[in-house]
């Protein structure tokens, strides 16, 4: 098995999983399904090893995200049902929803290609497959408050022309934070917005951006496609920096509080600031959990 390894595109011509037919008897049935390949999902390591201590791997199907905006936003991690397999295209993806297990007897007798080229690509393939396992189960409340941004995102986000759509694109993941926790009877929230490292640059003190910017923000309500716009704007890095938290503050805004959801508040930070304890603390938000129930 050592030619094998995780992502590989493996050409085993049947999937099955079990089901209970609808409107008949209640006897367990399978569906057999011929995708296109399927996906090695077990890590490297584990296939490696000797079939007597560790004689199963996982697989997947190789799907096709058809639509070019939704297959972007999978590739970005919006979507955690789908782990891009780079080799197969951009539009190629292992569906997480359909995991099975199978013998590495029979992975033997398939033929196979690698579906990740470098390291960068693994990587982001297992953090996918742990991203999909690690949803963190939020209040109901927070889906339902969070839902005008949502729909903001979707809105702007495939339109490659936007300012507010562009920078949405520079965002790596969204982070939510509970205070004093999502147990509690009522809770505010913080959005952390984490942007690459060096994204934006650090000061000792808050930025303060020229006079002249001031005004034209307080002169009245700024609209996030406004301040996305001033921003693509501006080469000053004080006053980008300042404009951004007004960003996340004009996004959060949109949120609709409700239940034991007391506010919502924003946040931007570049990745190699985000320190480790608030990682930990906080909890990814995807689009397919904000999605309507």
């Amino acid at each position: 098995m050592d030619s094998y390894a995780q992502g590989d595109i493996v050409a085993l011509p049947r999937f099955v999983y079990f089901d209970v037919p609808e409107h008949k008897s209640k006897r367990l049935s399978f569906v057999e399904q011929e995708p296109e390949a399927i996906v090695l999902l077990t890590q490297t390591c584990d296939v490696a090893r000797s079939s007597h201590e560790r004689p199963f791997v996982q697989v997947a199907p190789l799907v096709r995200v058809l639509d070019a905006d939704i297959a972007r936003r999978c590739r970005g991690g919006a979507h955690p049902q789908y782990a891009w397999v780079p080799a197969s295209g951009a539009d190629g993806f292992a569906d997480l929803d359909r995991v099975a297990t199978i013998t590495k007897r029979l992975l033997a007798t398939c033929n196979h290609s690698h579906g990740l080229r470098d390291d960068d690509e693994r990587r982001e393939f297992a953090r996918a497959i742990v991203r999909k396992l690690e949803r963190f189960a939020f209040p109901d409340d927070l889906r339902d408050s969070l839902e005008p941004l949502r729909a903001r995102i979707l809105e702007k986000n495939g339109k490659p022309n936007s300012p507010e759509g562009a920078l949405l694109r520079e965002v790596r993941q969204i982070r939510a934070h509970a205070d004093p926790d999502w147990a509690t009877a009522v809770v505010s929230v913080q959005l952390v917005f984490i942007l690459d490292a060096g994204a934006l640059t650090t000061f000792d003190n808050p930025p303060q951006p020229a006079e002249t910017t001031k005004s034209w923000f307080h002169s009245s309500k700024r609209l996030p496609n406004e301040l996305a716009g001033r921003i693509r704007s501006s080469d000053d890095a004080a006053e980008v920096a300042w404009l951004w938290g007004k960003l996340v503050d004009a996004w959060a805004e949109m949120c609709e509080p409700c239940g034991v959801i007391a506010d919502v508040v924003g946040e931007v930070v570049c990745a190699d600031e985000y320190t480790l304890d608030r990682y930990w603390a906080g909890s990814a938000l995807d689009l397919d959990y904000l999605s309507p129930a």
